[in-house]
């Protein structure tokens, strides 16, 4: 692959009926900045030509780098086609497709020269954790950086150091200032230290599920890759003592690219997406899978669209369950993407299931701000907390008439009728966070392409 590529499509796509269509990918920064302008640019007048009828943007999610990213890419999109072949599956109106994937620093990288050399005992992932400890150590005050390398570097905490790190911590958490509070205090260092217990004891609780789900290959909720091994007491786990650094950082990294998530998706992809409703121009679906579906809902939402999109589509969205309702638990606003399924005109559709660790059992614990109940920020089974997930549980707190919950199967026809939200429950086909590209979900998306 050369080390800059040209300003255009990075491949074709062959199609099911041996025809090529283009396959964009458009990088942000952290910020929400394209940082590939003239790539953007190129895609908009390729559209503003006319000659596609659809328009699928995809969002890749949490902990997935470059080569990552695009290998989901690439899967999904040639399982569909698979399908598609296999099946005769015709669409009932000619379809010209452009296919586009967006690329942002959902973990942090370093280059293959700067990694750090390995050390007895630290493991494969050490490097990555170093990554990890950076990306956090960026946003601290320059006093607190050294202090901060010294506290994580410990294999165990005292309640002290645990206490420092929280102070040290707290304010990262509540560093953003566009959100809408609920009315809730804001979180202590205490509530901090408790959250991370909870993180630490879900999360050794759930590792072992984790291995045989599928989660593998960048997982994106990121408690797989650090291959820490199932604990041998309880006390080891958490129930009696403190959080490992790990666990500290494990939980951080939750919140920091969720919110990040957020950022790109309002105001990177948000005024991408506001280039590509043009007037007349193509259908579009959007699909995002975990914290990738944060940022196709925030850039529906963060502001008017000229028209609707045509679809969309969520694989285990990492969001609130509450994010479309029209009023959240402790509070008295509505959901933070109330109005996304107003923006589109299929019912969006929404994957959740039970073989989902890392949504059904450590999300809302490790998610507990105000702002995150019912997805209240925008930039930036029973459901066991109102901090749930949506990938976990399905779509909660919207009227009778305007959600349905179906079964994710491949083959069975979607009745849309006057539905807003439908959750497709995948317990039968999803095995875990990671395992969205499959018959079932490809299917999904090709009832909505048809409908």
């Amino acid at each position: 692959m050369p080390s800059v590529l040209p300003a255009g499509p990075y491949k074709q796509i062959t199609l099911e009926n041996g025809e090529t269509a283009p396959f964009y990918l458009i990088p942000f920064d952290k910020n929400g900045v394209c940082v590939a302008p003239q790539t953007r640019q190129h895609l908009i007048d390729g559209i503003q030509a006319g000659v596609f009828t659809d328009i699928f943007l995809f969002s890749h999610g949490w902990n997935n780098d470059f080569a990552i990213a695009t290998t989901r890419y690439d899967h999904f999109l040639d399982g569909y086609q698979r399908m598609r072949k296999e099946h005769g599956l015709i669409y009932r109106r000619a379809v010209k497709p452009i296919f586009v994937g967006m690329i942002w620093p959902s973990t942090a990288l370093v280059s293959e020269d700067e990694q750090p050399p390995a050390m007895a005992g630290a493991g494969a992932a050490r490097g990555e954790y170093l990554d990890r400890l950076k990306a956090i150590a960026d946003e601290l005050k320059s006093d607190q950086v050294e202090r901060f390398y010294e506290l994580a570097g410990k294999d165990q905490l005292t309640e002290a150091e645990a206490k420092e790190l929280a102070d040290m911590l707290v304010p990262l958490y509540l560093a953003k200032s566009d959100e809408i509070s609920s009315g809730e205090a804001a979180l202590t260092a205490e509530d901090v230290l408790g959250i991370w217990k909870a993180v630490g004891m879900a999360g050794a609780r759930s590792r072992p599920d984790m291995a045989s789900h599928g989660d593998s290959g960048g997982g994106d909720f990121g408690f797989v890759e650090d291959n820490i091994v199932p604990v041998a007491s309880p006390a080891a786990a958490g129930f009696l003592g403190l959080p490992s650094p790990r666990d500290v950082i494990r939980a951080f990294t939750v919140w920091q690219m969720k919110d990040r998530a957020g950022v790109v998706g309002s105001k990177g992809v948000g005024p991408l997406l506001d280039a590509l409703l043009q007037k007349h121009g193509p259908k579009v679906h959007l699909i995002g899978h975990s914290y990738g579906a944060k940022i196709v809902l925030s850039a529906l939402c963060y502001e008017p669209k000229s028209r609707p999109v045509n679809s969309v589509l969520l694989l285990q969205p990492a969001v609130s369950a509450f994010c479309f309702a029209q009023q959240v638990p402790k509070s008295s606003k509505p959901g933070g993407y109330a109005a996304a399924p107003g923006r589109t005109e299929l019912p969006i559709l929404s994957t959740f299931s039970k073989n989902d660790i890392p949504l059904t059992q450590i999300f809302h614990l490790a998610l507990r701000r105000s702002e995150d109940i019912g997805e209240l920020k925008i930039a930036g089974g029973t459901v066991p907390s109102p901090y749930a997930a949506l990938g976990g549980f399905g779509p909660q707190g919207l009227s009778t008439g305007q959600v349905d919950m179906r079964m994710l199967s491949p083959g069975l026809s979607y009745d849309f009728g006057n539905l807003r939200v439908i959750g497709l429950n995948g317990d039968a086909t999803i095995d875990g966070h990671g395992d969205v590209s499959n018959y079932s979900t490809w299917w999904a998306l090709f009832c909505q392409v048809n409908a």
